[in-house]
């Protein structure tokens, strides 16, 4: 039906969703898993790129466990 609104809780398998937020000072990740629960992380500042490509990276092999 076009222009069906899909809740979340309506997809099946529940699965974690993971996003992030980027700002001028850096980026923030966040999960939220099945029960509802927000998680947050510290801010990751652009000036240590090294580190914010290291969470970057592993956000993304979550996304890629999610998916096999």
């Amino acid at each position: 039906m076009p222009g069906r609104l899909v809740w979340l809780h309506d997809c099946s398998p529940a699965i974690d969703i993971f996003g992030s937020i980027t700002s001028a000072q850096g980026r923030k990740f966040y999960r939220l898993p099945p029960a509802g629960e927000v998680y947050e992380s510290k801010l990751y500042s652009t000036g240590d790129m090294e580190l914010l490509l290291e969470r970057l990276c592993y956000v993304l092999q979550l996304y890629e466990e999610i998916l096999a």
